[in-house]
């Protein structure tokens, strides 16, 4: 008797999870992940069905295909709830927060590249003072560091 037709006969009800589930297709069909024409698709919510295998006082022990996993019941957060309409609320309420988390990233990013910019802005401007300091056409040819002027430039004297 396989394992997972020995836990369908001992179990003694069943909790739900919802999770997302990216699909790709791949233009070249090539199998390698990181291959850039790996082109994300859309997104799939599929439901997770595992089997109880015993109620305590404080939750219940699940098992699946390569887990067993105590859910406590008393908790906000659960890994698995006992019927499918609580299940996709805790889905919902995972992805609320999770595009909560991403604004608050996205917005962090956004006031950085804000500030690199001013700063790079900055930077430039330096440089053209400095290189007008000089004498030094705007345009250069070696680095930063490199103040010697290009060949029949002026050399402002």
């Amino acid at each position: 008797m396989d394992f997972q037709k020995m836990a369908v006969e001992r179990s003694v009800g069943e909790a739900y999870r919802y999770q997302e589930h990216p699909v790709y297709y791949d233009r070249s069909y090539n199998p390698e992940y990181d291959d850039p024409n790996f082109v994300f698709s859309h997104m799939e919510v599929k439901l997770h069905t595992f089997h109880i295998k015993k109620f305590t006082p404080k939750g219940f022990w699940i098992f699946g295909v390569m887990q067993n996993r105590f859910v406590l019941t008393s908790g906000k957060k659960r890994y698995a709830w006992l019927t499918k309409i609580d299940a996709m609320k805790s889905f919902l309420a995972r992805k609320e927060a999770h595009a909560s988390f991403a604004a608050q990233r996205l917005s962090r990013v956004e006031a950085s590249l804000k500030v690199g910019k001013k700063m790079l802005a900055k930077l430039e401007l330096e440089k053209a003072e400095e290189e007008a300091k000089h004498g030094l056409p705007i345009q250069y040819a070696a680095s930063e560091l490199d103040l010697i002027p290009k060949e029949g430039a002026n050399n402002g004297g």
